[in-house]
């Protein structure tokens, strides 16, 4: 659903004319980004591979829809991510203690929203490829689309419902559409993250796999047997 359609369907089943664009914009962003801090979406991954190494140079910028790092790695100039070398995290604190032959590392500056690399790059050009959760776009023009999946676009309407019937005092009609949301929440996270056995399930990203503690396998469909 487009940012019109939800606005649109927000406004009919609260059936109020005052209603404005601007106020259910506002709740609707608010959700999507309260949202994206529930847990790591797969919906909010995304991979950023613009970045590239400078000599003697150990910090680089985060990008600004930057929330958490999925994975870092570096490789030669022109190469394939595959191929890049995979940075192990280390916390910022312990960022200057020393690191073995063979072993690389990045860490996470909070004073400045930048990231660094251990050691400190001795050349130039070689490309850093960031994997990370992002902050969903704002949305704003009404032809734009969230970053949800469109299967659960009904959150955005319902969380909406809850605040414009908070703000009524209708607190009965707010817990309603709060119980609604909850329920969808937890139903997309069980679509994204228990392992599919009845239907075809999307085929997880290995690292993803790893984090999760869960094994590689391939999607499996039930044969009525």
């Amino acid at each position: 659903m487009t940012l019109a359609q939800i606005i649109s369907e927000i406004q009919n089943r609260a059936g109020d004319s005052g209603l404005t664009e601007s106020q259910i914009t506002t709740w609707v962003n608010n959700f999507i980004k309260e949202l994206a801090t529930r847990t790591d979406w797969p919906w909010a991954l995304t991979t950023y591979e613009t970045d590239t190494t400078t000599a003697a140079t150990q910090e680089y910028s985060l990008q600004s829809d930057f929330r958490k790092m999925y994975s870092l790695r570096v490789g030669g100039a022109g190469g394939a991510e595959t191929e890049a070398d995979e940075y192990s995290y280390v916390n910022y604190m312990d960022k200057n203690q020393a690191i073995s032959d063979g072993v690389y590392a990045y860490y996470l500056n909070p004073t400045n929203d930048t990231y660094g690399l251990v050691p400190t790059p001795s050349t130039t050009g070689q490309k850093i490829y960031q994997k990370y959760y992002k902050v969903p776009t704002s949305l704003s023009a009404v032809s734009t689309t969230p970053d949800i999946p469109e299967s659960y676009h009904t959150m955005l309407i319902n969380s909406s419902l809850e605040r414009y019937w908070e703000q009524e005092d209708e607190f009965d009609k707010a817990l309603y559409y709060n119980t609604k949301v909850e329920n969808d929440i937890e139903r997309m996270r069980n679509d994204v993250f228990v392992d599919s056995t009845g239907d075809l399930g999307r085929m997880k990203d290995i690292r993803e796999l790893n984090a999760l503690n869960v094994p590689q396998k391939l999607n499996t469909t039930s044969l009525g047997k």
